[in-house]
């Protein structure tokens, strides 16, 4: 070991520096043990949140209501940034939270807290207002559902555009993170932007192809036909609803009646997804996106061919089969990236995380690759992933790195 080689040559600048690695690499894993029970905590909320369509609204409000949870200020507040958490990850899950929010604030009584959250979830997703697909969604649907009112909508577009993103624009410097904001905002609030007229203004900003053909297509008469599309909540396409349900039948008669090629033809656009390829997904990738095993099943039957993508998007739609049969047809073995085992951890399905990580990254790990790993793990709020690398090794790598590079 390196504090072999350093006590024998009596080297002690390293000799020092390996012992206060070792040092810190003992105080994390006691930090570790001692907050063992609160991680597991953390771990079962997840789990509820994020199979809360599985387990019913009902199931979940009553967990957390008899649960530490709901008690104190600190705790709702902690309850509330999970709740966030899968908001950004899950746009499928939105009406489902929605729900669990207003349950929750109807059970409010002196013996909890619950009366803070709803209003604390709503402020924080205004102060976030456009900075991400799943963002707007939701700020949309609590609007429909009377919780935040259209003046409110309103009036921050108009403390967006006319304050924020002018001072910008004036000087040229609006940073790629406000310009995708913007996009954001013009994809889910496109009447409430000709409404206070930014539309002229910022329309050279909207830098999506896909994003500027779909909003053109409302612009100048077609606002009414926008609304109603938004209003529904999931995309109209036949194709894509049907890949979304696992819809076998309408699939195959769709593919036979338009004489589809099922590998080169592409899931049109719509506004009701993230964190993947949007219009630019094939057939099979959208299917194992959603985990639809029959649509993916009887694709691969026609011939339709697993990508560079469909592993990761696979890991995103979360199931197993899927996963195991790209993952088995990958006769290359093709080295997965960081960004497929992100989804896992990204949307805490830990036990997928660690098959993953058993298969790609048990023997050999880069520096870069583990400390994104480790990144995404903290941004996430997975503490399994990250205490996984602990256990593993991992991070005694990454912390040597900083050590003895």
């Amino acid at each position: 070991s390196i504090k072999e080689i350093a006590t024998l040559l009596k080297i002690d600048v390293i000799l020092c520096d390996v012992n206060k690695y070792i040092k810190k690499y003992e105080c994390l894993f006691k930090v570790i043990d001692e907050q063992q029970s609160q991680i597991q905590l953390i771990d079962g909320l997840f789990e509820l949140l994020y199979k809360i369509k599985e387990k019913s609204v009902d199931f979940v409000k009553k967990e957390i209501i008899n649960s530490f949870w709901s008690k104190t200020e600190d705790n709702v507040k902690e309850l509330a940034g999970f709740i966030i958490q899968v908001i950004k990850t899950d746009m499928v899950l939105h009406p489902y939270l929605i729900d669990l929010l207003l349950e929750l604030e109807k059970a409010c009584n002196p013996s909890n807290n619950l009366n803070i959250l709803l209003p604390f979830i709503v402020k924080k997703m205004i102060q976030s207002f456009g900075q991400s697909i799943s963002n707007c969604a939701f700020i949309y649907k609590l609007h429909q559902k009377g919780i935040i009112s259209n003046d409110e909508i309103i009036n921050k577009l108009l403390l967006l555009f006319k304050l924020n993103f002018k001072i910008g624009q004036s000087n040229n410097s609006l940073d790629q993170n406000e310009i995708m904001q913007i996009n954001n905002i013009f994809v889910w609030f496109l009447p409430e932007v000709i409404e206070i007229n930014q539309f002229h203004p910022f329309l050279n900003l909207i830098k999506s192809r896909n994003n500027f053909n779909f909003v053109m297509s409302f612009v100048p008469d077609k606002i009414d036909v926008y609304k109603k599309l938004r209003d529904i909540g999931e995309p109209e396409n036949e194709v894509t609803k049907a890949l979304r349900n696992d819809d076998i039948d309408t699939l195959q008669s769709f593919v036979s009646m338009n004489q589809i090629d099922v590998s080169n033809y592409l899931v049109p656009y719509n506004i009701f997804e993230n964190l993947f390829p949007n219009g630019d997904c094939s057939l099979l990738n959208y299917a194992a996106a959603y985990g639809s095993i029959k649509c993916f099943k009887y694709l691969i039957l026609n011939h339709a061919e697993i990508d560079n993508s469909t592993f990761g998007l696979a890991v995103f739609g979360g199931n197993i089969e899927i996963i195991k049969i790209v993952d088995q047809q990958n006769i290359n073995k093709k080295e997965y990236t960081v960004n497929d085992i992100a989804y896992a951890i990204k949307k805490h399905r830990n036990d997928l995380f660690d098959w993953i990580f058993e298969q790609r990254y048990s023997n050999k790990i880069d520096i870069e690759t583990s400390d994104r790993i480790i990144y995404i793990s903290a941004r996430n709020g997975n503490a399994h992933s990250l205490i996984e690398m602990i256990n593993k090794g991992i991070f005694m790598d990454f912390y040597a790195s900083i050590y003895f590079t």
